[in-house]
């Protein structure tokens, strides 16, 4: 059941992140400046939520029953945040910042705090495949939302079906969560304590800080070899988000053969080591040089040149959280512990995303292509 509640909402999640971008440009402007703002809010949500709300004490007794509760909040929300902000006159950057901390603010609070929850539902001792299959499901899910959602549902029908799409997914998962957490009993007497730190975190913030870091990277560098900046960006999120999915359903058992007990580094040095090749530079001009006659083809190739760009690395990455979940043996402690390894993750995305999208490209006007991955990955392994 989770793992159907994991892909619902991770469909819904990215259709709502895509949804407040384009919404809040109308807001407080079509500007870099302005997307940057939404983005950071709506990580720094997910990465509070995920840090905070596991750790109460009515999650830690009941976690899927609260999760289903916030999930649900995420549907009322998202329809509320819609209402307000189709009212709103365009205030700008400076003034609209403090609607960008209700919405998405709230929403992306309540998501982080709720999928860190669904993995106290994996049995005592469970091996890495199965987080690595939860983290993949509901990745997979904002795979679909950002090919379906960036390219067709939001040019096509609208604001508003998007956003009762996107919540009509919460409130699915808020219910397969809740029909899942029936047959449980809550926990009784104290909860366990909470073990400190591990330094598993510093890892999942330093796949944050590259997966982010790639991915701005190839926003910037692929329409000089394909069709347009709009097109690109949807097909390089597509294929990050689709290389992560694979590489936490099949990455953890590979890395574990190669690596042993060091497996969690070794994701991480693999992944810096294969980013800093630069292999993009000449694979994805190969793809983008095939002929396609339809708008389906396009996007296809777009995405075809974005995976042979980002693919390997983000296959590496994504089996990076997934081995830090197999360490965290108890249901009783595991999600806050998961919480806290999503927060460092979403740190690290913030970092990632401000390093390369606004302090390289300033310090290095002329030769950030050149300087950008080598930079990255020696970020990556310093971290």
């Amino acid at each position: 059941m989770v793992y159907l509640a994991a892909a619902s909402a991770g469909m819904g999640g990215l259709l709502l992140e895509l949804l407040y971008v384009r919404r809040l440009s109308l807001v407080i402007g079509n500007t870099a400046g302005a997307t940057a703002l939404v983005l950071a809010i709506f990580l720094l949500g997910l990465g509070l939520g995920g840090l905070v709300l596991p750790r109460l004490r009515a999650a830690r007794r009941r976690p899927l029953v609260v999760a289903a509760g916030l999930y649900a909040g995420v549907a009322v929300t998202a329809l509320v945040g819609e209402w307000v902000l189709a009212r709103v006159p365009p205030l700008g950057a400076s003034s609209g910042a403090g609607l960008c901390l209700l919405f998405p603010g709230i929403p992306s609070l309540l998501m982080g705090g709720a999928f860190p929850l669904l993995f106290a539902a994996l049995p005592r001792h469970a091996a890495a495949w199965r987080s690595g299959l939860l983290v993949g499901t509901n990745l997979l899910g904002s795979v679909v939302a950002t090919f379906v959602g960036g390219n067709f549902l939001i040019s096509k029908s609208g604001f508003s079906t998007v956003v009762l799409v996107g919540a009509s997914a919460y409130g699915l998962a808020a219910l397969v969560v809740l029909l899942g957490a029936l047959p449980r009993r809550s926990l009784t007497g104290e909860p366990p304590p909470i073990p400190r730190s591990s330094g598993l975190e510093w890892a999942a913030g330093a796949s944050g800080f590259l997966v982010l870091g790639i991915e701005v990277l190839m926003v910037r560098r692929l329409p000089f070899f394909l069709d347009g900046f709009q097109p690109t960006l949807s097909g390089v999120i597509a294929a990050c988000l689709l290389a992560l999915t694979l590489g936490s359903w099949l990455g953890p058992p590979v890395l574990a053969r190669l690596f042993g007990a060091r497996a969690v580094g070794g994701s991480v040095l693999a992944a810096s080591v294969v980013a800093a090749l630069g292999l993009h530079e000449w694979l994805a001009p190969m793809v983008g040089r095939v002929g396609v006659d339809s708008d389906a083809g396009m996007h296809l190739r777009i995405i075809g040149a974005a995976l042979v760009a980002t693919g390997l690395p983000c296959f590496l990455l994504g089996a990076t959280v997934p081995l830090c979940l197999a360490e965290y043996r108890h249901p009783e402690t595991r999600a806050p512990l998961a919480g806290r390894l999503f927060f460092f993750q979403g740190v690290g995305s913030l970092v990632g995303a401000l390093v390369m999208g606004h302090l390289l490209p300033f310090v290095l006007p002329r030769t950030f292509f050149v300087w950008a991955l080598p930079i990255l990955a020696l970020g990556g392994l310093a971290v």
